[in-house]
């Protein structure tokens, strides 16, 4: 935002030097003639007087309505930029980001107080007491913070933005409208001067064509100010489009607590922000960044992307320092492989800081050397504050729903979590008439085992039978904790004799799998009793299948273990 302030400067510097040669040439045209011959100096004078005196009138107000429009755009930037700099509702301004508030703040009451010592108007008045309420409000809120003062906040900077950004278009409309009577005049001041001295004594000739000359300056001067002037407001008009961007992304990564949502949107956002070619978001877990997703063109090739070491190629640097790094020119050769490429010249790299902590990367690629500025680095930097701190909350509720649905010892789902894709998907399914098995597991004689060889043992050699199940099944299965040494195994589709091969492959594999203990010694044997029922033949609900599997497994207990047995096979064989 400074950047863009002394810019604003330093192209209304350039336009009031341009009207001041204008108004120098003017003076020329009346002084260079007096040398020549006493009358045509006579009636060049006047003309000259005239000339000047509608010249400089006319520069006057264009340079008073250019400065009006840049004040008033102005005021609009420092009031959406303070928007985007606030906290959330319930979050106190740490003190940056309180410096960076109240910078804003007085940048825009000062812009406001200028423009109203231009054009003395009842707006210009309104517009400089919106700034001081938006200065009261903020002392307010920085003394203590409540949700009420931050939307009042946000909504009187929003409001206090449109208004003024409204103003900047018909200022720089009455602008270029007086600036095409400036050049007017200038036009018919030389038609006329040019009959004149035509008329006049050869001696005049000369002056006529020094005269003619010094025109042709002051208008190519006008019209190097006009793509001046054109050139900035295009460049305001972006940063302008980059600031409602922004306010837009910020508000839609604090109203979620997807962290899937929140890569998307931030992915997506910030490749039309910046227009990169490439755009990577990372998380630091340990010592490593993790790639959490990817918004490239389709020639870009990000199949290599993988985990970074902290302090690694750009990205694990940028990250270890907690600073941003700009890169202009050929990023690809400063390049880790595991952030490589292909064809990438110019780079942003923006670290994700919540607090002192660093907790991620955003970085930003592109094909052409020079693709960033230190504008849109500011404008990334600012998007990334408020990314982090979604992306800790979305990660850390994503964690807790996790913890809530899996068993803490084996990593496998719970009972709450089969309760669920039960309800979701096997009910409906049986209901429909799909072939669905569900087997009961129970590891044999595991009281005994852990009265031998420890309960420390015991979870141990529960981890490893949950993995062997998980390895034997097919694609599509699942295996839950049910409780103590149980597991339920889902077969979805799988038919009496399928889900009988199925359970088998499971039975053996354990069997045939070494168990050790603390010091590696062996221990075990380890085997499991199967039980499985398959719907809709059997039952149509799942609760009916668990049963009906859990009297089948008992059994397989009874019949001297490490067997599998379906419900259908031991009622027939009871029958018999």
């Amino acid at each position: 935002m400074a950047n863009t302030s002394r810019s604003l400067l330093t192209d209304r510097g350039d336009m009031k030097r341009a009207l001041g040669l204008l108004r120098l040439s003017g003076t020329g045209i009346v002084v260079a003639p007096l040398t020549a011959v006493c009358v045509a100096a006579v009636v060049l004078g006047a003309l000259g007087f005239s000339t000047l005196t509608m010249l400089k009138g006319q520069g006057r107000e264009a340079a008073t309505n250019a400065q009006a429009a840049t004040l008033s755009a102005q005021v609009s930037h420092d009031a959406l930029a303070l928007v985007a700099a606030l906290p959330q509702a319930d979050t106190a301004l740490t003190p940056s980001g309180a410096l960076t508030a109240a910078t804003l703040s007085r940048e825009a009451s000062g812009h406001a107080e200028s423009l109203d010592n231009l054009v003395r108007s009842a707006e210009s008045r309104a517009i400089v007491a919106g700034a001081g309420e938006l200065n009261r409000l903020l002392v307010a809120y920085a003394g203590a913070p409540a949700p009420e003062l931050n939307a009042q906040l946000r909504a009187d900077a929003t409001a206090l933005s449109v208004r003024t950004a409204a103003l900047s278009p018909s200022f720089a409309a009455n602008a270029a409208a007086q600036r095409g009577q400036f050049e007017h005049t200038l036009r018919l001041a030389t038609v006329v001067i040019v009959i004149a001295v035509a008329a006049a004594f050869l001696s005049i000739f000369v002056t006529t064509w020094l005269v003619g000359r010094r025109l042709r300056d002051a208008l190519a001067r006008a019209e190097a100010e006009k793509a001046n002037l054109l050139a900035t407001t295009g460049n305001m008009e972006r940063r302008n489009g980059q600031f409602q961007a922004l306010y837009q992304i910020v508000n839609e990564v604090s109203e979620t607590l997807s962290l899937r949502y929140v890569a998307q949107t931030t992915l997506r956002e910030a490749r039309k922000l910046a227009h990169a070619d490439v755009v990577e978001l990372r998380l630091l877990k340990g010592t490593g960044l993790e790639l959490v997703g990817t918004a490239e063109d389709r020639a870009a090739d990000v199949e290599g992307l993988t985990t970074i070491a902290l302090g690694a190629g750009l990205i694990g640097r940028a990250a270890k320092r907690g600073k941003s790094a700009l890169v202009l020119a050929d990023a690809e050769a400063a390049m880790a492989p595991e952030e490589h490429v292909y064809g990438i010249q110019s780079g942003l790299v923006v670290p994700l800081i919540v607090g002192a902590r660093v907790v991620g990367t955003l970085a930003l690629w592109s094909r052409n050397p020079g693709a960033f500025t230190a504008d849109d680095a500011q404008v990334i930097e600012m998007m990334a504050a408020h990314v982090a701190t979604a992306v800790v909350a979305a990660s850390t509720h994503e964690n807790s729903e996790h913890e809530a649905h899996h068993d803490p010892l084996t990593g496998l789902p719970n009972r709450r979590e089969m309760a669920r894709e039960i309800l979701a998907e096997i009910d409906p399914a049986l209901l429909r008439g799909e072939e669905v098995s569900i087997a009961m597991v129970d590891i044999d004689h595991f009281k005994h085992f852990n009265d031998e060889y420890g309960h420390k043992v015991g979870d141990i050699t529960l981890q490893r039978v949950a993995q062997v199940l998980q390895m034997s099944l097919r694609e599509g299965d699942s295996v839950y904790r049910y409780g103590g040494e149980e597991f339920t195994i889902i077969l979805p589709g799988a038919t009496e004799v399928q889900a009988q091969a199925v359970l088998d492959r499971v039975r053996a594999s354990v069997a045939a799998t070494s168990f050790t203990g603390d010091n590696l010694e062996p221990v075990g044997p380890v085997t499991i009793s199967v039980g499985f029922a398959t719907g809709p033949a059997s039952g149509r609900s799942a609760d009916m299948l668990i049963k009906l599997a859990d009297e089948a497994m008992y059994q397989s207990k009874w019949s001297g273990r490490n067997m599998v047995t379906g419900y259908a096979s031991s009622y027939l064989a009871e029958a018999a």
